[in-house]
């Protein structure tokens, strides 16, 4: 049985085809600064596979000595608009141990955020070359579609074997965008977190949650961000703070807001929303930043769904970082970082 990543605190297999149902125990240790180890084991219950030993198009008729190498998968290409927050995704590679490491190899030099990490982030540019704006935007090439950026992932397992794959991102410019060029990004608020991870940067959109976004900067006018904690950290979920201080030390805030839930903006990945109770008008100061494309979150048909207000611009990959950190149940709070991640400051910035 292959463990994927199987020294981070979470990992992941592919369940195996078995003729009879059978329960798989894995045990987990952890250790603290102090050396202290704790263990715990887990069961997993496989299915029997009615097909057990069928075959099918992908069965291997042997094994070419390739089996145990590692496999990098970078995503399939994609399309993305100038401002747009491009996620690459290298979690589907296959391999012990992994070990990422992604680089540019073609199109304008741009900053990848969390370069040796599984997944990472950056902001689409203008595309270069662009001689006019608006739908007749062309490129020195003579062409409309745009730039095209190409990057690389290599992985390495814990024997040092490494795989690449490459994935191309073409970034064009907004078929609305008319003369004017980047009215909506001039338009836009930003906000700079500081924590003792280190910094992200979120823009707000007030066109679609003018409830939320008020909300959200009258309280980071009030510094009232500052001093407090993460205090729900949920891998492949949400990063959740905004609400208490170290201690769980629960601050007072300002009268509940109507939900913006309907709003049309998705809990996808590196976006940021208004957390709440189950009483969908109960969000006050606490948010949380979604880790991953959370369906799950959003309104539809008899449910009123969770209000995006933002997306994070820049430090996504501090958000990942955070999302790693050990946890434990404290004060009936579940999922509370063992270390206390600390927001310092909030405020907002300039629109590039």
């Amino acid at each position: 049985m292959r463990l994927l990543n199987a020294k981070s605190a979470s990992t992941s297999f592919e369940a195996p085809s078995v003729e009879t149902a059978q329960t798989l125990r894995f045990r987990v240790s952890t250790r603290n600064d102090a050396g202290d180890v704790g263990n715990a084991v887990t069961e997993v219950s496989i299915e029997a596979d009615p097909e057990f030993g069928a075959g099918g198009p992908d069965a291997s008729s042997g094994s070419d000595g390739d089996s145990d190498r590692p496999v990098a998968n970078a995503g399939p290409d994609l399309q993305a608009n100038p401002g747009d927050t491009v996620t690459l995704n290298g979690n589907t590679s296959t391999g012990v141990d992994l070990r990422f490491l992604w680089t540019q190899t073609d199109g304008s030099r741009i900053t990848l955020d969390g370069g040796d990490s599984a997944i990472v982030t950056f902001i689409a540019p203008t595309p270069a070359g662009s001689t006019a704006t608006g739908d007749d935007s062309t490129f020195i090439d003579g062409t409309a579609s745009g730039e095209v950026f190409e990057f690389e992932l290599r992985v390495t397992d814990s024997l040092g074997q490494t795989s690449s794959d490459r994935v191309r991102v073409t970034v064009s410019p907004k078929p609305d965008a008319g003369g004017e060029g980047g009215t909506e990004s001039e338009s836009a608020t930003r906000v700079r977190f500081s924590t003792t991870l280190g910094n992200f940067t979120i823009e707000l959109d007030a066109d679609n949650a003018p409830i939320s976004v008020a909300n959200f900067l009258q309280y980071v006018d009030d510094d009232f961000y500052n001093g407090t904690i993460f205090h729900r950290v949920i891998p492949g979920f949400v990063v959740q703070g905004g609400g208490f201080l170290p201690g769980l030390v629960e601050k007072d805030t300002r009268e509940p807001i109507v939900n913006e839930g309907d709003n049309g903006l998705k809990n996808d990945r590196v976006t940021v929303a208004m957390a709440r109770t189950t009483d969908p008008d109960s969000a006050t100061s606490q948010f949380y930043v979604n880790l991953v494309d959370n369906d799950s979150l959003n309104a539809r048909s008899g449910s009123p769904g969770y209000a995006v207000f933002g997306r994070v611009v820049e430090g996504m990959s501090v958000i990942d970082r955070i999302a790693t950190v050990d946890t434990i149940t404290r004060n009936d709070f579940p999922n509370v970082p063992v270390d206390v991640i600390t927001i310092n400051s909030v405020e907002r910035v300039a629109t590039p």
